[in-house]
């Protein structure tokens, strides 16, 4: 009747006779009483491996992987069973279990991960079966291409040569479609104006969509007047059909011809006319092709007051059926023609069409094939105020289909794309909406956003494109979002068109042109898009069309800021722990400037909700930086005039977790607290962490009438351990440049403090500082050119010890003599130049300046700075661009653009590499915006990839198996000389090098006692000596 105790219990048992005698005892039973849970603290997950495609190895959380059947290992308590669990869009559910022998286990998935993130999570179960609790998530996002941030940032993804070889006139209403072998056909119409008419157009293209297949060929036979609207579908033969609109060709106005090709494209019908109808208008046809080889073709007619409808034709291009009248009256003809989709193998299609009541309502009709049912005519929007026009459908792979369309409602502030998911019962044929209604697909939501077009995704998501009215900053363009099975956004809005000027689509409501732009699923599973722009071919409107890697969203430039209202200016940023990331800025939302913050995941997307930073919340908040600790916690730093007098000012935060153990949120730590003692203007603070877990606040401040450089050092539990420390008198105040000072943490422990000094002009200085003994060592002059002015210093930490220090220069002489320059000087952690200063940005016309030097993780280092390099629409004006180092200060690389969009300045620079390797740079953008004023703007970036640096290396030591030359120094037998324009080589003597690229130009490698497995020399002439020969 008692409860057992933990531990060793033996029981034995007696009988009585019927006269109460007793028997002997029997034998021991023994048994073991254990409800503890076995020990969380052992249970980890340490790594998955990714064995599939070109990037293979170790995945760290965060990353990314095209592995769906990875091998996942961990630790624990020997003897004990762990069960693996994932969690992705659909739930939980376990892939596998294994016993951990020797403090390890290991578990090789053999269900396929789902597209999308997937987290793991592992419970561990003891020989008594009691159950620990989840160990801490360990999170990878699946992918058909696991090189995210493989994104050209020289911008080699651009759109290529028009796909049309006709290009007098214009060229509009572009439509794509794969065909069975991968390959693919673009149709349009084409306007030239000798002849006064529209014809139409196609062109074959390979299955990447980047080369033309035979020639450019007219696709109608009369052409005497227009034909144009043209749609395409892919049949189950391999060939295609195009329709399209005929002025007169029925003896009437316009009626709905076709044409039919082979794989080949070629002919294999003459034109043909669809409507039998032949009265009044027959307009705006659409396609559906279907199983068995025939399919199905509708269109718009004027009888009965605006109808849909349809034909069915075989296998063999004979009609099956006569005309069928889909909806008798209501359909409109100015708002989108009608669209169809399959509903898979149910035997079930959908149409949807605009109608014409006061609201434009989006109706649509479920039939079956076989014309055995027809159901009633549906209203698809359930926000039902405003109009709703052209709208579109697709078929998810589950079998549920999105329909998506124009939306003029009272929530929209110009136009908004609206979608709605729904379900299908095919046994009854009723619909059942997924989720609380229909949503609003864009996040830019001012002006117009229009005609979009969906793609369904291997992944059971689905992409939605659509034209933006200004979205670029210049003209019309082109915009996505992913979303996933469930609706969620997967990823940001992202641009898609990489060029920027001009319109890239129309949002004109124009006559017969109701179709901008197409996109198709590519056998690779990225999509193919195509649009009319203006900027393509030398006359009027071409035919564009790029490849979009559908990961696309989580490394395109997004909007870091919720909150739109007035501007918001000065991002700071840094990484987190478990691979995200954190951006602090200033906000004039309230009409005073305050602190505000946001935190990210891995993946880019925001983690809770844009959050203020600042409790005192009188007066203006302003100049915020952040940084993370070595114990993980985050302190922001700003300067606060509430009283009247600027006072620095800090905050830390610690974390909370959701059930998965990811980052959930922030917790304040310690609350807010005032950091400069002394008293006077105190503003323009920075923050450096330490290693012993403490940090150091650096700020400008006057001190007796000058403006001088102040610091204070703290503990890890956030108390000072020093009061105000004078690092140097600058006679320096606030002015244009960013970064007044700047510090960073050298490996012995030491601080490194960089800061402006007024000299003759003003000059860029640092000072090492002790942690231990508190105190600063001498003054060290870094720039060696003293002629003009020097400002904004930058400081990093290299990998191999050395210390980096960068300014902007406004001189008259050099390399760069217009405007300010960017350069840098390497020092030894001593404070001993290890060369000449040398400059940095590669375009000199204008201003560079601005920088921020950032130590890459694996070797060499980041600059980046503001720069008038841009091209039109935002010639003249600043952007964010960057440049990579090795350790030496050789540049790697070319000059790389940041951001997309061009238009307007971009300033303000900020940079963090994550935990994957990635980095994150933030920025204000005064262009384009946030619909209101000026927005913070972000980017992540996987600089390994996108400069072929390669894996950062893991083992200790295997950095110094790269040495680089000075210039002066003896090259060894195994060298290779760059074509940058520096005199010095690349020494490649180490057995752990397997491969060598030697990227643009024309470069010189030799090689001697050494296995490549692989050696690129890249664009330009280049020579190879064998054996150094």
């Amino acid at each position: 009747s008692e409860d057992l105790t933990d531990g060793a219990h033996s029981f034995q048992v007696r009988a009585l006779s019927d006269t109460h005698s007793p028997s002997e005892l029997s034998p021991p039973f023994q048994l073991v009483v254990d409800t503890i849970a076995p020990d969380p603290s052992t249970l980890r997950i340490t790594g998955i491996h990714d064995d599939v495609g070109n990037v293979t190895g170790n995945v760290a959380s965060g990353g990314r992987t095209d592995d769906r059947k990875p091998t996942v290992s961990g630790t624990g308590t020997s003897g004990n069973t762990v069960t693996l669990y994932v969690t992705e869009a659909n739930g939980q559910r376990e892939v596998g279990k294994a016993l951990v022998v020797d403090g390890k286990w290991t578990v090789e998935v053999t269900d396929a991960l789902n597209f999308g993130l997937n987290v793991f999570t592992a419970v561990a179960m003891d020989t008594a079966g009691n159950l620990s609790p989840h160990s801490k998530g360990y999170g990878v996002t699946v992918t058909t291409n696991d090189g995210v941030g493989n994104f050209d940032l020289s911008m080699s993804q651009s759109a290529g040569p028009a796909i049309n070889t006709t290009v007098a006139g214009n060229q509009n209403n572009p439509q794509v479609t794969k065909l069975a072998n991968g390959n693919l056909v673009v149709v349009w119409q084409s306007y030239i104006s000798d002849y006064s008419h529209y014809d139409v157009y196609m062109q074959l293209l390979d299955p990447t969509g980047k080369y033309k297949i035979g020639r450019e060929q007219l696709v109608n036979q009369v052409n005497g007047d227009s034909q144009d609207s043209p749609q395409v579908i892919a049949l189950a033969d391999g060939g295609f059909v195009v329709t399209y609109e005929s002025w007169k060709w029925d003896g009437s106005s316009e009626s709905v011809l076709a044409r039919k090709y082979n794989s080949q494209g070629a002919p294999e019908t003459n034109e043909f006319l669809v409507n039998q109808t032949t009265y009044a208008s027959q307009r705006s046809p659409g396609g559906l092709a279907l199983k068995d080889g025939g399919y199905i073709l509708s269109w718009h007619s004027d009888q009965g007051g605006g109808s849909i409808v349809q034909r069915i034709y075989n296998a063999a291009n004979q009609p099956v059926t006569p005309e069928m009248v889909v909806s008798a009256g209501g359909a409109s003809k100015e708002w989108g023609g009608p669209r169809m989709t399959l509903l898979g193998d149910t035997g079930w299609y959908l149409t949807v069409w605009s109608g014409i009541d006061t609201k434009n309502d989006v109706l649509g009709q479920l039939r079956k094939i076989d014309g055995s049912t027809a159901g009633p005519i549906l209203t698809l929007n359930t926000t039902l105020d405003g109009h709703q026009n052209y709208p579109n459908t697709i078929t998810l792979k589950d079998g549920s289909f999105v329909v998506y369309w124009d939306s003029a409602d009272s929530q929209s502030i110009g136009v908004d794309i609206r979608a709605a998911h729904y379900s299908f019962n095919p046994d009854t044929g009723a619909l059942q909406l997924v989720g609380t209604g229909d949503f609003i697909v864009n996040t830019t939501r001012a002006g117009k956003q229009y005609k979009s077009v969906g793609v369904a995704l291997d992944d059971g998501g689905y992409m939605l494109i659509w034209g933006s009215e200004g979205g670029d900053g210049n003209g019309s363009a082109i915009f996505a979002q992913r979303f996933d099975a469930k609706n969620n956004k997967v990823g940001h809005e992202f641009l898609v068109n990489p060029t920027t000027w001009g319109n890239q689509g129309t949002s004109a409501e124009a006559g017969h042109i109701e179709n901008v732009l197409d996109a198709t699923l590519l056998d690779n599973g990225n999509i193919f898009v195509t649009w009319h722009s203006n900027m393509i071919d030398p006359s009027g409107y071409g035919i564009e069309g790029v490849t979009l890697d559908i990961d696309a969203g989580f490394y395109s430039e997004f909007t870091v800021n919720t909150i739109v209202k007035n501007n918001q200016q000065r991002a700071s940023t840094t990484e987190l722990p478990g691979g995200g990331f954190m951006v602090v800025w200033e906000s004039y939302a309230t009409g005073n400037w305050d602190i505000q913050g946001q935190i990210f995941d891995a993946s880019g997307m925001p983690v809770g909700d844009e959050f203020t930073v600042n409790s005192v919340t009188a007066g203006h908040q302003t100049r915020p930086d952040v940084t993370i600790l070595a114990d993980g916690k985050v302190v922001v730093t700003w300067h606060d005039s509430s009283s009247g007098v600027d006072v620095v000012r800090s905050q830390t935060y610690g974390y909370s977790y959701n059930d998965t153990g990811k980052i959930s949120g922030l917790v304040p730590h310690n609350g807010e607290y005032r950091v400069n003692a002394t008293s006077g203007a105190n503003r323009a603070a920075q923050v450096s962490a330490l290693d012993d877990g403490g940090y150091v606040i650096t700020w400008q401040a006057i001190v007796a009438k000058q403006w001088a450089i102040m610091m204070r050092h703290y503990d890890s539990d956030g108390l000072p351990i020093t009061g105000d420390l004078l690092v140097a008198v600058t006679s320096v105040a606030e002015s244009s440049a960013y970064y007044l000072s700047s510090t960073t943490t050298l490996a012995d422990g030491r601080v490194a403090i960089a800061y402006m000094g007024k000299e003759n002009g003003s000059d860029i200085k640092f000072k090492l500082y002790d942690p231990q003994t508190h105190q600063f060592g001498p003054e060290i002059l870094a720039n060696q050119t003293q002629t003009g002015s020097q400002t904004a210093p930058g400081v990093a930490m290299l990998t191999n010890g050395n210390l980096v220090i960068t300014w902007d220069s406004k001189i008259t002489t050099g390399p760069d003599r217009s405007g300010f320059s960017m350069w840098a000087r390497i020092y030894t952690p001593d404070g001993i130049p290890v060369g000449n200063e040398f400059l940095v940005n590669t375009f000199t016309p204008g201003d560079q300046l601005n920088g921020y030097a950032i130590a890459r993780p694996g070797g060499g280092f980041v600059v980046v700075y503001e720069s008038v390099a841009d091209q039109a629409p935002g010639a003249g004006t600043l952007g964010i661009y960057a440049q990579f180092f090795d350790n030496a200060g050789n540049r790697i690389g070319q000059e790389l653009r940041i951001h997309q969009l061009e238009y307007g300045t971009q300033t303000k620079p900020d940079v963090a590499f994550l935990e994957d390797g990635r980095m994150f740079v933030s920025w204000t953008d005064a262009g384009v915006g946030d619909d209101s004023g000026s927005a913070i703007k972000g980017r992540i970036i996987d600089i390994d990839t996108t400069l072929n640096l390669g894996i950062i290396p893991q083992v200790p030591g295997i950095e110094d198996a790269t040495q680089f030359l000075a210039a002066d120094a003896t090259q060894g037998s195994l060298w290779m000389l760059f074509d940058d324009g520096s005199a010095s080589g690349l020494l490649l003597d180490s057995a752990v090098l397997s491969s060598v690229r030697g990227g643009a130009g024309n470069d010189f490698i030799a090689i001697k006692d050494t296995s490549f497995a692989m050696i690129d020399g890249g664009d330009g002439i280049d020579t190879l000596l064998l054996d150094g020969k």
